[in-house]
C-alpha cells in the first residue's frame, strides 16, 4: 500500500502529524466546550450560593424584623393624631438616627395646635451624637431645642433631649419638606 512506501522516520513524523491533530480535534471541539460549559456552572453556582446565604441572613432576621414592626405598630399609637406632615417629621427623626447608628431608646411627641414637643432619649458615642446633632441642623428653622442633659456612660452617652417643631415650619411656611 502507500503507508508500505513510507521510511520508518515518515512514519513515526505521520503518526505524530495524526496524533496532533487528534488532540487538537479534541480539544477543539471536546475539552474547550466542557471547560466552558463548566466555568458557566461554576459561576451559577457561586450566584446561587450567595442568594443562598443572603436567603438564609433574612430568614434569620424574621424575628427581628418581626419585633421591629411591632415596636413600629406600638408606636403609631402615639402619633396617630398626627397630620402626614408630622408623621414624616418622626419618620425622619428615626431615619437620622438609624443612619448614624444610634439607639433611638424612646421618643414621646405632644402635639399642640401650633406646635410639637418630642422629647427623645437616645444613647450614642460622642461622634455620633455631634453628627446628629448636625443632622438636625435642616430643621433649624421651625426647631427650637427645650433641653438637652447629656449623662456619660462606660462606652457611651445617655442623651435626653427635648424638642419644640412648629407646625407652621412643618407645614411648608417657607421651608420645603
Amino acid at each position: 500500500m502507500m503507508l508500505s512506501n513510507l521510511s520508518k522516520r515518515e512514519l513515526i513524523i505521520l503518526g505524530i502529524v495524526l496524533i496532533i491533530i487528534i488532540f487538537t480535534v479534541y480539544y477543539l471541539y471536546a475539552y474547550k466546550p466542557l471547560t466552558k460549559e463548566i466555568n458557566q456552572l461554576e459561576t451559577n453556582k457561586n450566584r446561587l450560593s450567595r442568594e443562598v446565604r443572603i436567603t438564609q441572613d433574612m430568614v434569620k432576621k424574621l424575628p427581628e424584623m418581626r419585633e421591629r414592626y411591632n415596636e413600629l405598630t406600638e408606636r403609631t399609637l402615639y402619633v396617630n393624631y398626627f397630620n402626614i406632615s408630622n408623621d414624616k417629621l418622626l419618620v425622619e427623626l428615626k431615619q437620622i438616627t438609624d443612619n448614624i447608628n444610634i439607639l433611638f431608646r424612646s421618643y414621646k411627641p405632644n402635639a399642640t395646635d401650633n406646635t410639637i414637643d418630642i422629647a427623645m432619649f437616645i444613647e450614642a458615642d460622642y461622634y455620633k451624637l455631634n453628627e446628629f446633632l448636625v443632622e438636625l441642623q435642616k430643621f433649624e428653622y421651625w426647631m427650637d431645642y427645650k433641653s438637652m442633659s447629656i449623662r456619660p456612660m462606660e462606652d457611651f452617652l445617655q442623651v435626653s433631649l427635648s424638642l419644640k417643631f412648629y407646625k407652621e415650619g412643618l407645614m411648608g411656611g417657607g421651608v420645603n419638606e
